[in-house]
């Protein structure tokens, strides 16, 4: 069996949650080859003023502070994984994106090449919430051109 001497191309979904931190540690806990890059992404959905909201001042100006705030407090928790992953020995980026992250991260992952996607398993009480919000890393396998691995954090 020959095995690809090219560095691995991770990507893992970011959103600061305990799933995400659990998929953190996957990729961390790992052996992977030499200059191997991960890729954090984190997607927001941003909030838009509505059609008269766009000509308030005050309307606009709140909902670009709103974003702003998310953008930064994603990056803020993103700075301990992104260490983390270096100290593994990784190149690790962040990346913010705006939209729906069943789509950007299986789009990301194809125009970055990379060979999978981490995503983290939340557990959500209801099976209303499983199914709206546990969907994510369904529609991210279904998607992806690559490996997708989803991560369940370990019972304490």
């Amino acid at each position: 069996v020959e095995v690809d001497p090219m560095p691995a191309r991770v990507i893992i979904g970011f959103d600061a949650s305990p799933g995400a931190d659990a998929a953190v540690e996957a990729v961390a806990s790992r052996n992977w080859r030499g200059q191997s890059e991960v890729k954090l992404i984190a997607v927001s959905d941003p909030i838009t003023p509505s059609a008269i909201g766009v000509f308030m001042p005050p309307v606009a100006d709140w909902t670009e502070e709103a974003n702003e705030s998310e953008r930064e407090w994603l990056e803020k928790s993103a700075e301990s994984s992104l260490e983390k992953l270096r100290a593994a020995g990784l190149t690790a980026t962040f990346l913010t994106e705006a939209g729906n992250p069943k789509q950007i991260l299986a789009r990301e992952a194809e125009r970055w090449h990379a060979d999978s996607i981490f995503v983290g398993a939340n557990h959500f009480g209801s099976r209303i919430e499983k199914f709206l919000l546990g969907s994510v890393s369904a529609a991210v396998a279904a998607r992806a051109h690559c490996s997708v691995e989803v991560v369940r954090r370990q019972a304490a």
